[in-house]
């Protein structure tokens, strides 16, 4: 409270939060100081979590925008928004590594990751936008672009074949995704040389998010029902109160005109 009512700390919460944002990008992008030791790559991942739960409690407390008002629009949507960003950082993985790379099945493995991080962060996107009804368009169409439709589950069993997939072409042996820490010494000049990188963190984490999106579809289906049962008694509610009203009102003009008869 003494410094400026604590806009100082959460000021200083976020710039620690950009900070790390930079030091993951450079600690842990491919072949990097990351993957030499694994306490580094944790570390520095831990480090950037432990700054953003700080500042989404800070943000909580002084009633600002935090994590869970921001997905409480749907069950789904914490889900989605870890494989937007899950899908993200495959992508950008993928282009660093595939610069470090001089094989070509690491090469074609480093293409592969490429567009899956592209694919599965286009859907997922489309799905975070949909629930804050960025798309303006008919009721038809909001009905099953909104989340708990049809729709979100057809895509989301999509988006987990696709990922099997990728698990299936990226995680086998001597790919990009094999394991955190690469494999083939440090030479990026060997033809055993596989650079460390996010990928195989990354890819899991986005499929497991999608699954979870699969299993919570129902849940989040009877939600949007009920939300949607509610909506329409209060307008049916509404209009019949507008009705009484309008009868009450008749009702009177009726009574005038007798009195002065």
């Amino acid at each position: 409270k003494s410094l400026k009512d604590g806009k100082v700390e959460g000021l200083t919460l976020f710039l620690f939060f950009l900070w790390w944002i930079a030091g993951v990008i450079s600690i842990t992008r491919a072949g990097a100081l990351g993957y030499a030791a694994l306490n580094i790559y944790f570390s520095t991942w831990a480090s950037l979590f432990a700054c953003l739960d700080a500042l989404n409690r800070w943000g909580g407390e002084k009633d600002i925008l935090t994590l869970q008002q921001l997905t409480r629009i749907s069950i789904t949507l914490p889900s989605w928004w870890i494989v937007f960003w899950a899908s993200i950082i495959i992508f950008g993985s993928a282009a660093d590594a595939v610069t470090m790379s001089v094989t070509p099945y690491v090469i074609d493995s480093c293409g592969v990751a490429a567009a899956v991080g592209v694919l599965a962060s286009v859907f997922s996107a489309f799905f975070i936008l949909s629930h804050y009804e960025f798309f303006p368009c008919c009721q038809a169409c909001s009905s099953w672009l909104s989340y708990g439709g049809w729709f979100e589950l057809a895509c989301s069993i999509l988006v987990n074949i696709w990922l099997v997939i990728g698990l299936e072409q990226l995680t086998g042996a001597g790919r990009i995704a094999s394991t955190i820490t690469g494999s083939g010494g440090s030479d990026p000049n060997s033809e055993d040389y596989v650079p460390g990188s996010n990928i195989y963190v990354a890819i899991w984490v986005a499929f497991i998010a999608s699954v979870m999106v699969t299993v919570k579809w129902k849940e989040a289906r009877a939600i949007r029902f009920a939300q949607t049962s509610g909506a329409k008694a209060g307008e049916e509610e509404q209009e019949g109160a507008y009705d009484d009203e309008e009868t009450e009102i008749g009702n009177d003009n009726n009574d005038s005109d007798e009195v002065g008869i």
